[in-house]
């Protein structure tokens, strides 16, 4: 009977220390987990904050880009304008030369 007391007190021992150690080992592997899902969720942020700071500084400088070429366009467009003023007064004085050029041949003049 000693024997048998002596027995289920040791198998007793033995199942509570495994199952606290299983328990409290589990959650020890639970927080470990947790710390490296923060990790890795932290290194994801850190890259998109990377990104993010990529993003804005390009379009930062796309902005300036956009304006210069704004700038450049209204320039082109003023100069377009006075092309083509001079364009029509090229094209009435063409069309006095020939004016005067029929004259001069109907009164056979030379010129």
């Amino acid at each position: 009977m000693e024997t048998l007391t002596t027995l289920l007190i040791a198998f007793g021992t033995g199942m509570v220390s495994a199952f606290c150690g299983w328990f409290f080992g589990r959650k020890k592997q639970r927080i470990e987990e947790i710390d490296a899902a923060t990790e890795t969720w932290k290194k994801i942020v850190n890259s998109l904050e990377e990104e993010i700071g990529k993003l804005l500084a390009q379009r930062a400088d796309d902005s300036k880009k956009i304006d210069s070429m704004k700038e450049e366009i209204e320039s082109l467009k003023s100069k377009l304008g006075d092309f083509n003023s001079v364009l029509k007064r090229v094209d009435r004085l063409e069309k006095k030369v020939t004016r005067y050029e029929k004259l001069l041949e109907d009164n056979n003049i030379e010129h």
